[in-house]
């Protein structure tokens, strides 16, 4: 079987399905590109009428998954993928399809690439970036991992799956811990010895701020976890600890001592 390119796995949990028809058209019926719907539901309404408007372009394809959890999502998509690269992503975030061709091509040239990511923005135009972004390509390493969001991933799916690197059921939306999937993700595909690229090409735009970017003692809860699931239960609480000292500035707000105290809480890692 010859396999398309690129295949877009959406996750969404029950009415965010609404969001898909205007936020992806762009990619419909896109040659080379595969949609996989992946629609997690845990309440009793029909939304029959809005799959069958979706499944009806040629390159649409849905599931429904009653497991909840982001990371169920993720590696369903995954283990189900029909390209040679998957990008995961949400409903509520449009794509840059312009940008598909210099992926390929560079997945191409590239052969050691297992993994890139690229940039988001807030905006259509590609002016208001989500964070700061380099403007020259780099190669990963665990450090620069640990600023990747979750909607600037491109996978190549034979890498990850001979590896067996996948997202890790305790993190993400739905999970024990409800942020961190995609760092833990990379991090272990990192240490599994894959390759991950930065490239300075715009992939998305998603007008609202990440969850994972709240001030929140809950937050400084879950980064501590994850920082403890990469690098060891007692290494992870000092980079946490030396991580909220650095940007103290922005917690201040939760009190130092509210702080450490989520940091050396038992997180049953």
């Amino acid at each position: 079987m010859v396999l398309v390119d690129f295949e877009f796995a959406i996750s969404c949990l029950n009415q965010d399905i609404n969001k898909i028809y205007d936020n992806l058209k762009n990619i419909f019926d896109k040659e080379g590109v595969l949609i996989h719907i992946i629609h997690q539901t845990s309440d009793e309404n029909d939304y029959s009428n809005v799959i069958k408007a979706l499944i009806e372009h040629t390159n649409v394809r849905y599931t429904n998954l009653k497991k909840l959890g982001l990371p169920y999502s993720r590696n369903y998509a995954l283990k189900n993928c029909r390209a040679k690269y998957l990008i995961p992503t949400d409903s509520d975030v449009i794509i840059f399809p312009e940008s598909l061709d210099s992926i390929k091509k560079f997945f191409q040239m590239n052969d050691d690439a297992d993994f890139l990511t690229l940039q988001s923005f807030y905006d259509e135009k590609s002016e208001k970036p989500r964070r700061s972004f380099s403007a020259t390509r780099f190669k990963h390493n665990k450090r620069t991992l640990l600023s990747v969001s979750s909607i600037e991933i491109i996978i190549k799916v034979d890498s990850f799956l001979s590896k067996k690197v996948m997202w890790d059921l305790n993190f993400g939306l739905g999970a024990k811990f409800g942020g961190g999937l995609e760092t833990v993700m990379l991090q272990n595909a990192s240490s599994a010895k894959l390759n991950g690229y930065y490239l300075p090409l715009p992939l998305c735009y998603h007008k609202e701020a990440s969850s994972g970017s709240e001030i929140t003692i809950e937050r400084v809860f879950i980064r501590s976890a994850v920082f403890e699931q990469i690098f060891g239960k007692n290494r992870g609480k000092i980079m946490s600890l030396l991580f909220h000292i650095k940007n103290y500035k922005k917690y201040e707000t939760l009190g130092f001592f509210n702080i450490i105290k989520k940091i050396i809480e038992d997180k049953g890692i």
